[in-house]
């Protein structure tokens, strides 16, 4: 009887080492997949560049013979600006993407933020409010901060009606926190689940689904955290904290 649970136990071990040495190795292949993924993402990415700026120098050309071809011009300034996208997905994914890390004023970051979104949502006559607290400084990307935050604004006045407002906020205590919230439609559970996976487009949404995804990986990247919150028919907040 001795013998039998010991030799139970040697075929349950022997069974749990096979299972550790096989999740590892079907994790590697993963992560291979995952990478090569990438790779060809990148690869396809850059041969696109170069026949759509070329196309883009052809079209110049034709508009010095006074021919109407705006639609033209801005299908190829959507495609230029999304493959330059996918090439960042790639790059955040595969940590390949250079990031400069040096001391900014955050406080006149989150200010330049404002007056220059202000301006840029004049048209919905969108009301910005802030409270920014004075002398805040942080050792950071101040380009990529800024284009991760700008995401997320963007989209804030995408999708808010005419004559809303969006609310920014920057807090230092023990950490760094900013909020950027709006008093827009709001997101619904189902959607808010998915909202930073690449590619993901919830109802009514008109844009590629890469935004968000990039404002999260390109935060992670420089050790912040993006979260967020919603609540249908009242707004949104995202939380951002360094």
């Amino acid at each position: 009887m001795h013998k039998y649970y010991l030799t139970i136990i040697l075929i349950l071990s022997l069974a749990y080492i096979y299972l550790i040495i096989r999740s590892r190795r079907l994790a590697n292949e993963l992560d291979e997949i995952r990478k090569n993924q990438q790779e060809t993402i990148i690869h396809i990415a850059h041969q696109l560049k170069t026949p759509l700026a070329t196309a883009k120098n052809k079209l110049h050309l034709l508009k010095g013979e006074k021919r109407d071809l705006g639609f033209i011009d801005q299908t190829l300034d959507k495609l230029t600006f999304f493959i330059k996208n996918l090439l960042l997905i790639a790059q955040l994914d595969t940590n390949t993407l250079p990031f400069f890390f040096q001391d900014i004023d955050l406080t006149n970051t989150m200010k330049n933020l404002v007056s220059y979104f202000e301006v840029a949502s004049e048209e919905k006559n969108i009301q910005f409010n802030y409270d920014i607290q004075e002398g805040v400084m942080v050792e950071i990307d101040k380009a990529r901060l800024t284009d991760a935050l700008s995401n997320i604004i963007t989209n804030a006045i995408k999708y808010c009606d005419e004559n809303s407002k969006i609310e920014l906020t920057l807090k230092k205590k023990s950490n760094i926190h900013i909020t950027i919230t709006d008093n827009g439609p709001g997101i619904s559970s189902t959607v808010l689940k998915n909202i930073f996976q690449p590619f993901y487009k919830g109802e009514n949404s008109n844009g590629t689904g890469i935004g968000l995804y990039i404002s999260k990986k390109t935060l992670e990247n420089m050790d912040a955290i993006l979260d967020i919150e919603s609540v249908e028919g009242k707004g949104t907040t995202f939380y951002i904290t360094i």
